[in-house]
């Protein structure tokens, strides 16, 4: 799987049409190959849930993904973007709107499942990635200096400070420092190789 931070879903189609040299590098741990062309190979289709910030709610949208063939091994990479977070259907937006809701003061996650149609057992797994997650979170805002006081923020705070931008941050400047996405809940990706992808020429 390869993971483009240069793009969003918005211009996946700038991906999707894309006929030239690919700038990427096959995922593929056994690949030995010191170059490696890829070649487009499929297209599939996969819903992301986004959150729509002006309506205040979530959308559901279909979108084409592409996969590329190593010319080399033969092994084959969806090529997924900066917003969308690896065998999950919601995108990271829709992911951090619906945790603020949930830590919202007197808010609940019976209450945000309510309002949005969300399952209560789908907010409680969210709440506990995010939980999983929280060290590194806290860890990596102080290493880019974007929370500098010893003490440790309340949860809240660490989701406002996430919240308050877009991708490419701090997606991709977290990907580079853990080699894994925000919030990606897969024990074991041996199967599934993640690669950051650069931009096309």
């Amino acid at each position: 799987m390869i993971i483009d931070f240069t793009h969003s879903y918005k211009d996946y189609n700038e991906i999707l049409y894309f006929y030239g040299v690919w700038d990427y590098k096959c995922p593929n741990p056994g690949c030995r190959a010191k170059q490696h062309p890829m070649r487009r190979h499929a297209r599939y289709e996969r819903s992301l849930v986004l959150w729509d910030a002006d309506a205040g709610c979530l959308k559901e949208e279909r979108m084409e993904i592409l996969r590329l063939k190593c010319c080399s091994c033969a092994s084959t990479h969806a090529v997924l973007t900066m917003d969308i977070i690896p065998f999950f259907v919601y995108s990271i937006q829709a992911f951090l709107a619906l945790l603020s809701q949930c830590m919202a003061e007197k808010s609940s996650v019976p209450r945000t499942g309510e309002k949005n149609g969300v399952s209560c057992q789908l907010l409680y797994r969210f709440v506990l990635i995010f939980h999983e997650y929280a060290e590194k979170l806290l860890l990596f805002l102080r290493l880019e200096a974007l929370w500098e006081s010893e003490r440790k923020p309340p949860e809240s705070q660490l989701l406002l400070l996430l919240y308050g931008k877009s991708p490419p941050w701090p997606q991709s400047c977290f990907f580079q420092k853990y080699r894994s996405p925000l919030f990606l809940h897969r024990k074991s990706t041996v199967a599934y190789p993640l690669r950051f992808g650069g931009g096309m020429p």
